[in-house]
């Protein structure tokens, strides 16, 4: 499955697009990089990657940030371009990828739908190649574009919920709950989408409630991490299929809190406020730190290519 399009010459767009895309969540995807191409081996392009991140669809990298800077667009004008709007403009999304298909859940927003209003989401999202039909009917005709649909409603808005694909599911971890009195509380809540049956389920609940954690998989289980504050150490949990409790881990580093990460060679590797890359092994169940810029910086993170 291809979402190729030849690449542009590089340049900066147009200031409308470039207006709208800050204001609402473009979906986009990135051609393939090509040796042959002088545009997508230039470092800038290699940086902007790793500055906007994403998710691993089939043979394309994939992502959807909700707001992009100019330089960002005019980096990376030659490599990604649009393929679907979101439903409506949403932040702080982490995303998980099942039988081709993109998947996030709930989240919230200060502009909805450019009304000026404060919305918090209670849905799954799925976004589906055009190959894909449109709906669950067998009737149903193949859409011809990129589309999104809800295809799960939560019993209470979720946000900042940890979202990763494991076990042939879409896991929703952790986060903030929006209660009935209108205040957003930190969860252990732990639940669980399955496209082939189209249902939510709950699972076990998270040891401790995180307000940010990152869900990811890797080595054959599902990892969650976070932190109740942006000082304290990390705290740190996974699971295997068919179990029934979390497995408490070692304790993360300190600052784990809004985090970025990704999974590599069933390793984890985090992006951590003022510290660096922190990467851990499920073999030897043990942290390292790989120091890097000090700059504050709010980023997507994708393991892509190796």
């Amino acid at each position: 499955m291809s979402l190729l399009s030849p690449n542009r010459a590089a340049g900066k767009p147009p200031l409308r697009r470039r207006r709208a895309l800050r204001r609402s969540g473009g979906f986009l995807a990135a051609d393939t990089i090509s040796p042959a191409n002088p545009a997508t081996r230039v470092s800038p392009i290699r940086r902007a990657l790793r500055r906007i991140g994403g998710t691993l669809a089939a043979a394309s990298l994939l992502v959807a940030p909700l707001f992009l800077s100019a330089a960002t667009l005019h980096a990376a004008d030659s490599l990604w371009r649009e393929i679907a709007r979101m439903p409506a403009d949403n932040h702080d999304l982490a995303a998980a990828v099942v039988a081709g298909k993109l998947y996030v859940a709930g989240g919230a927003t200060n502009d909805y739908k450019g009304t000026g209003t404060i919305h918090n989401f209670d849905e799954i999202w799925e976004l589906a190649p055009p190959s894909s039909s449109s709906s669950s009917s067998p009737t149903s005709s193949p859409s011809s574009a990129w589309s999104w649909r809800a295809v799960a409603k939560f019993a209470r808005p979720r946000i900042y919920c940890g979202t990763a694909a494991f076990d042939g599911r879409v896991w929703i971890a952790g986060g903030d709950i929006l209660h009935e009195d209108g205040q957003r509380r930190p969860t252990t809540l732990v639940e669980a989408y399955d496209p082939k049956t189209n249902t939510l389920t709950r699972a076990p609940d998270l040891p401790v409630a995180l307000p940010r954690p990152l869900a990811l998989a890797a080595a054959g289980r599902l990892w969650v991490v976070g932190a109740r504050d942006r000082v304290e150490r990390g705290q740190f949990a996974s699971i295997g299929p068919g179990e029934t409790a979390w497995r408490v881990e070692p304790d993360a580093p300190p600052k784990m809190w809004a985090l970025a990460g990704a999974a590599l060679a069933d390793r984890l590797y985090y992006c951590v406020p003022d510290t660096g890359l922190a990467e851990f092994d499920p073999a030897t169940r043990a942290w390292r730190v790989i120091p890097g810029p000090a700059q504050p910086r709010s980023a997507q993170v994708a393991a892509w290519r190796g």
